[in-house]
């Protein structure tokens, strides 16, 4: 039965909804106030601590004029340099490792590890401490991973001042991780001391500030977070990190790691993504904070394994464990870490559904509600939570069509200012949850309400603990304390107010101390397009107070819903009005200049990363929209404008020998560039059937599935092998084809900038775009028919 009684009658929850808005805000509070990093330390404090201000002085040495300084290129040959001499300086021996490797079936290249080693005082099992020096061809890396560099340098200022620890701890700075994690990939196939290592810490960051978090761990994640409770200053993580980093396509060196078995720590930073992989990831950029909160986890941690009982590697190594020893773990606001066994999720889940369904019975057996009012509720609140995807989305589409968003093109989804699109949100989730509860009250009353959310909680707690443990806790947790707080009220002989308000502030406090913090970085992390998400789980962390907001005063109701209603349209309307881009939050726009040396023409090519091409200052070349891509295999928009050609050589392959072996055709060819440039491409068709391939002497591994299915739809089934590395000597090559007739190959090379004769594209280019990633650059692509042997 639904709530019967006069409406005079009914327990008025006004004080209760208040209260529980009160402590809401306070906890959004305590979020903001706890999940930052700590303050940077000076270069004054203790000779065992880390400062981020000496670590950061470090850093500005190492990267010299702060120009990019990519594998190969002579500006990382002079910032690895400067490292070696500061390493030599703090009283190491680092040595350059130096070994050609490749990224799958993508890119290769020549990269220069910098290694150095403290001895422990147990022979055997080896810690690692891991960052890379290389920056993309756009951007400086002052934070990915100058930040990283500076910690491990720093740290390893503080190792020379510290006890002798028990495991000896290897430094490693590798080459080519934006490349495609080369140098981690030649250090654990070649260098003798990776034999030995058994934990590995590493940083990386995907922006300029932020708080460090611990977003991954080694396969034995259980045992890593046993030794990370209670011993780290500021612990910012939990297992839907660790979860949803497993599905996401991201990789850092500690991915190398992990197919070696090493357990171990990754951390990383997310603030101010709009800079990554930019030429605005420079010092000026950087947050001295962040470099104190990456530096502070690493220091800890690396000291936690340097000191601890290391686990074996798995038999044979490089496989995973059957059962990897996974937990279930959260941070309660940056404070300590709650955490238990993921095997024990289900049960704790089967607990909980259990749980809900006898105090369901309960509630109907002292008639506080019935079936009905309960299936209401529970089909009701949870049409809310669609309800609120679906207007959010509705919030994104008209945006995006007023312009005030990135075109759906666009693969950076960040705003200029994002604050008016993220409280419009906010305020459109709480407007539609309380349309949608004031319709219910009705017919569901409080305890069917009250009921349907501790039924959703309920098996969310199970779906979560059977495809996604890691989730669980967010739904659990709740869920636990929306049984324990109603026992009161079930107790009492009267449906009292002030049971109603104990039986559900308690349940969204857990929600919004669980859930809250996760949801907090969802748009710094993944961007607009998970805004929807972000609005159906601040939906759902308010779920509990459905049944207080229910029987609360139509004057409270009222003003809850103008609320969120005036929220909505203000900060819809600043958003509106905000600027897409803006100096510090440019729009993503690379020029190429590109000559097609068979047809001898050449042309200006811009990849706006919006897809739209923003208005070009005076004296740009006209562009126009591009008809087809630029290459067969490429699915990016370009824009094109005629340019003059430039009497640059063509890109040279020298067939050495040819000969058909078990049904191939098997080649082996030399590469070079006339030129001079750094990067060569060679690209086979889809019905060359190219099936093996060998680079600088490194035999590229069998395709995966996932491989060849991504190959398939990104590059329409073309193969494209690139070296990114290219020296005067040029490169040696070996392909096997089952290719029945002659095929058609398109050879190109490249090198980062533009001639002088693009200086007026460049100072065209607006204020609010900047080059991005691989930056400007200029291509010469040819076409070369390979005969059967």
């Amino acid at each position: 039965m639904t709530d019967k009684t006069a409406a005079s009658t009914v327990p008025d929850t006004t004080r209760g909804l208040v209260l529980a808005l009160l402590i809401i805000a306070a906890i959004v509070a305590a979020i903001a106030l706890r999940l930052r990093p700590p303050e940077p330390r000076p270069a004054s404090a203790s000779v065992e601590a880390f400062s981020a201000e000496r670590g950061i002085a470090a850093l500005a040495h190492a990267l010299g004029d702060g120009k990019p300084h990519p594998i190969g290129s002579e500006a990382n040959h002079r910032v690895r340099d400067r490292l070696l001499e500061q390493l030599r300086a703090l009283g190491y021996e680092p040595t350059v490792q130096r070994g050609f490797a490749c990224e799958g079936w993508a890119v290769c290249g020549l990269a220069e590890n910098i290694v150095a080693r403290v001895p422990g005082r147990e022979p055997g099992a080896d810690v690692l401490l891991s960052a890379h020096y290389d920056s993309v061809p756009a951007g400086p890396g002052a934070a990915d991973d100058g930040a990283g560099v500076a910690a491990v340098l720093e740290i390893a200022r503080v190792l020379r001042v510290r006890p002798t620890p028990r495991h000896s701890i290897i430094l490693l700075i590798t080459d080519g991780e934006e490349a495609g994690l080369l140098g981690a990939r030649v250090f654990i196939r070649e260098h003798p001391w990776a034999a030995s290592v058994r934990a590995a810490v590493n940083m990386d960051a995907r922006g300029t500030s932020g708080p460090s978090f611990l977003f991954e761990t080694g396969t034995l994640n259980a045992w890593a977070m046993a030794l990370y409770d209670g011993h780290i200053t500021t612990p910012i993580t939990n297992s839907i990190y660790f979860t949803a980093y497993k599905l996401l396509p991201n990789d850092t060196d500690f991915t190398v790691y992990k197919l070696r078995d090493w357990q171990g720590f990754n951390f990383a930073f997310t603030g101010d993504v709009q800079h990554y992989h930019t030429p605005l990831d420079d010092l000026a950029h950087l947050d001295p904070a962040s470099v104190q909160h990456q530096g502070d986890n690493a220091l800890e941690t690396l000291s936690l394994l340097a000191e601890a009982d290391l686990p074996a590697l798995s038999d044979p190594p490089g496989t995973i464990r059957k059962a990897p020893e996974e937990a279930v773990y959260f941070d309660v606001l940056a404070a300590g870490i709650l955490r238990w066994p993921v095997g024990a999720a289900l049960p704790m889940a089967v607990g909980s559904i259990l749980g809900c369904m006898v105090m369901v019975g309960v509630l109907v057996r002292r008639r506080r509600t019935a079936i009905k009012p309960v299936a209401m509720g529970f089909v009701g609140v949870l049409i809310a939570l669609l309800a609120t995807a679906a207007a959010s989305k509705g919030l994104e589409l008209l945006l995006r069509s007023l312009g005030a968003l990135p075109t759906a093109e666009a693969g950076y989804q960040w705003l200029a200012r994002p604050l008016p699109y993220e409280v419009a949100n906010a305020a459109l989730a709480s407007l539609v949850l309380a349309v949608f509860v004031r319709g219910l009250a009705r017919v569901a009353g409080y305890w069917g309400l009250w009921a349907g959310t501790l039924l959703l909680f309920g098996l969310l707690t199970i779906a979560t603990s059977l495809w996604l443990p890691g989730l669980s806790f967010a739904f659990l947790l709740p869920t636990v304390a929306m049984l324990i707080t109603v026992v009161p009220a079930l107790l009492a002989r009267e449906d009292h107010g002030a049971g109603r308000q104990f039986a559900a502030i308690p349940g969204v406090v857990i929600a919004m101390i669980t859930l809250l913090p996760t949801i907090w970085f969802l748009y710094e992390t993944l961007g607009v397009g998970l805004l929807p998400a972000v609005a159906s789980l601040l939906a759902l962390t308010l779920l509990p107070l459905a049944p207080l907001f229910a029987t609360a005063s139509v004057r409270a109701r009222n003003l809850l819903m103008v609320a969120s209603g005036l929220s909505l349209l203000g900060a819809g309307g600043i958003a509106l009005a905000q600027p897409v881009y803006d100096r510090e939050s440019p729009q993503r726009l690379n020029f190429e200049y590109a000559i097609d040396a068979d047809q001898g023409t050449a042309e200006w090519l811009a990849y706006p990363d919006s897809g739209h091409l923003p208005a070009l200052a005076a004296g740009a070349p006209v562009f126009a929209r591009r008809s087809g891509p630029v290459f067969p295999w490429s699915r990016r928009i370009a824009f094109s404008a005629k340019a003059e050609k430039l009497v640059l050589p063509p890109p040279e392959m020298a067939v050495l020998s040819a000969e058909t072996i078990d049904g191939r055709a098997r080649y082996r060819a030399h590469l070079s560039s006339p030129r001079g440039a750094p990067v060569i491409t060679i690209c086979f068709p889809p019905e060359a059937g190219l099936v093996a391939a060998t680079l600088g002497g490194y035999e590229l591994p069998a395709e995966s599935p996932d491989e060849a299915g991504r190959n398939r739809q990104w590059h329409r089934g073309w193969r494209c092998l690139t070296s990114v590395t290219l020296g005067p000597e040029g490169l040696d090559i070996g392909f096997d084809l089952t290719a029945k007739a002659p095929v058609n190959i398109t050879l190109s090379d490249r090198n980062f900038g533009l001639p002088p004769e693009g200086a007026a594209l460049i100072a065209a280019r607006p204020v609010e775009a900047v080059a991005s990633q691989d930056g400007d650059s200029t291509r010469v692509m040819r076409r070369l028919t390979i005969p059967l042997p």
